[in-house]
């Protein structure tokens, strides 16, 4: 393991994941800045150089000056800004960028036919490979769900008749998905920010890699739930749906502008569907093996869930 990345930076750092990707990258030895807008109340670890900024080219390009790699942790609702940013990182000779991506596989044929949402993702995808000949190097990190977080959203608060990925661990309520045998991939959000500073630490194995990273590389719906009910000695009531019509769905609230309900149905239900958006398998065992990230105990992650989430 050898890099030559000293400084990093740190876009979007004070969200849910940003702040712990700024402690990941505290932890593995790198000097650490953050890029938040100008009306941002932020706060960070004294160690942390903070850069209020209006995301303007120009003042992206001073802000990045003497930075050896970019972290975008920007919302997805932000993701058309990147393209700005990569081109303030070629004019400032940043050596990486890693975009936010942090989900499921956007690069798979068409996925945007059937996940409206992915579109942008894969044109900025597109994008930034093209910048390979103006000296930028690239690591897009897929992780699929974020697992343990994305199990204590309940369906109360973001008012859905099912919680994120189909559980509701406030109600003892899951909604299951076709057979509910379907593998897919979800890594704990800790996890992922761990995996952002190794892929840094990693810099030529990650270099311009579609890095797959997994708490659980194969899991299914029907497992955790047998898990989960032997963890709380509860029984969940359980509903049945298909992937196919959550979807669509969901795509109907997204072009009537109920984004936010909308994105969490489609979300939920591509977890688990056939097509490969979140099942990493191969691919994200052979990552997490390059990348050293510690091996994870399904049963220790939702006792923490289950704690967190006031249910036990």
């Amino acid at each position: 393991m050898s890099s030559s990345i000293e400084t990093v930076i740190v876009l979007g750092g004070s969200g849910n994941l940003g702040t712990l990707v700024v402690s990941a990258l505290i932890n593995a030895g790198f000097k650490v800045s953050a890029a938040v807008r100008q009306s941002s109340t932020a706060t960070y670890p004294d160690s942390v150089t903070v850069h209020k900024t209006d995301y303007s080219k120009n003042a992206l390009v001073s802000i990045f000056q003497g930075q050896d790699a970019v972290v975008s942790c920007i919302p997805r609702t932000k993701v058309a800004d990147q393209k700005t940013v990569v081109d303030a990182c070629v004019s400032a000779g940043v050596k990486r960028f890693l975009p936010s991506e942090y989900g499921g596989d956007t690069t798979l044929p068409d996925i945007e036919k059937r996940i409206s949402f992915t579109a942008g993702k894969k044109e900025f995808g597109e994008y930034l490979v093209g910048k390979e000949p103006e000296g930028l190097t690239w690591t897009r990190v897929f992780t699929g769900p974020f697992f343990d977080w994305m199990l204590t959203q309940s369906a109360r608060q973001f008012k859905l008749d099912m919680g994120v990925m189909g559980w509701d661990l406030e109600s003892f309520k899951v909604t299951i998905f076709d057979s509910g045998n379907q593998e897919f991939s979800c890594t704990n959000i800790k996890t992922v920010a761990e995996a952002v500073a190794s892929v840094l630490n990693h810099e030529n194995a990650t270099k311009n890699q579609n890095v797959y990273v997994s708490s659980f590389p194969r899991l299914t719906q029907n497992e955790v739930l047998a898990a989960l009910e032997g963890l709380s000695g509860r029984k969940f009531e359980v509903t049945r749906a298909s992937t196919e019509d959550l979807v669509t769905k969901g795509e109907a609230r997204i072009k009537r502008g109920e984004w936010l309900q909308g994105y969490i149905e489609t979300v939920s239900a591509s977890c688990y569907a056939p097509w490969g958006y979140n099942t990493f398998g191969d691919r994200a065992e052979k990552w997490n093996a390059v990348l050293e990230l510690p091996k994870e105990d399904l049963d220790d992650t939702l006792t923490r869930v289950l704690r967190m989430s006031g249910t036990v």
